[in-house]
């Protein structure tokens, strides 16, 4: 049995070392977030220019890579962009009213499933179109 009520000392040192880390943790994350969310806008872009080019335009598959980078994007602005302003910034706009916390989470987890779903639908349409053609 584990007694609650002792008491640990802990050496300035030791204190040190871990605001120290505590602080390297943030700059890292900082840095990561930022990184992640800019590479993917950039893909963003790219992915929409490659699949609105008019070759690829009348393809049903490409319209379902085209909504699967719509639907990421959509997760990158809502999911990370907002948890960016809230660690990094301490800007917490969604904080303040409830409904838009839960609703902030609940686009987030729609908006993976989304991604998941359309590529899936494209990989079924791919299948179909050529097992059609095989025939």
């Amino acid at each position: 049995i584990l007694n609650m009520n002792t008491n640990v000392s802990i050496s300035f040192d030791d204190q040190l070392v871990i605001a120290n880390l505590q602080l390297l943790q943030k700059k890292l994350t900082y840095t990561v977030l930022i990184l992640l969310l800019l590479i993917g806008n950039i893909g963003f872009i790219l992915n929409t220019r490659i699949f609105h080019r008019p070759c690829l335009n009348g393809s049903s598959s490409s319209r379902y890579f085209l909504a699967s980078s719509f639907a990421n994007a959509f997760l990158l602005i809502m999911g990370l962009f907002s948890h960016i302003l809230d660690a990094d910034f301490s800007i917490q706009p969604l904080h303040y009213v409830s409904i838009l916390c839960k609703l902030r989470d609940y686009l987030t987890n729609i908006g993976g499933f989304l991604s998941q779903s359309y590529l899936l639908l494209a990989c079924i349409d791919r299948y179909l179109i050529s097992a059609n053609e095989s025939n």
